[in-house]
Order: structure tokens, then C-alpha cells, then sequence
């Protein structure tokens, strides 16, 4: 995943998530944040970011094929600040190449 705390949602590729219930019926559209336009399905789907203990979070699910074709690797989602809001520290070390979310 790519960590993108200017993204407000957090994407998820249609390959890790399997959206059996949609948050909603229509596709919704990215408006803004990551600068990554496009639609996908809200769902909810369990996260586990390194360590950290499994959280259901809400997913935006969509195809992230042409992101992954630009950057020149898989991506497989976008970490934006709809899971990160949600821990009190976020800081990213550079020199380690480690998210530390506490």
C-alpha cells in the first residue's frame, strides 16, 4: 500500500477485497485528496497494517491498475486518513523506512 495523508479515503485494489455487501449500490466517485480520480464501491473489510491487531475498516474498492501502471509496481491500495485518523500519533521515519502509528 501506498501511505497518502493527504488522501481523506483509503483504496483498496478489487484484488485483496472480495465486496460481498457494498456500503452503498452506486459507485462513488473520488473527489479529492490523493489526486487519484476515479469510482469505486464503499465496503467494509479487515486492515492489518504491520504488527496491529486486525480493524474493520471502510474501504473505498476500486481499480488501481492505471496507478500501478504510472508508478511502475503494484499498488494494491492507498492508506489515507480515513484509518490513520484514527490512531493519536502518526509519524513516518524516513531514514527506517517504517510507519509508526501508535
Amino acid at each position: 500500500m501506498v501511505l497518502d495523508t493527504g488522501s481523506n479515503e483509503t483504496l483498496a485494489s478489487p484484488r485483496l477485497v472480495v465486496v460481498k455487501q457494498p456500503g452503498t449500490k452506486e459507485p462513488v466517485a473520488l473527489a479529492r485528496g490523493s489526486g487519484y480520480t476515479g469510482s469505486g464501491v464503499l465496503a467494509f473489510a479487515v486492515l492489518r497494517v504491520g504488527r496491529l491487531n486486525p480493524k474493520n475498516c471502510q474501504v473505498l474498492v476500486m481499480d488501481l491498475s492505471d496507478l500501478s501502471k504510472s508508478l511502475g509496481q503494484q499498488i494494491d491500495g492507498i492508506l489515507g486518513m480515513s484509518v490513520l485518523r484514527d490512531f493519536e500519533i502518526v509519524s513516518v521515519d524516513l531514514r527506517h523506512h517504517k510507519l509508526v502509528l501508535k
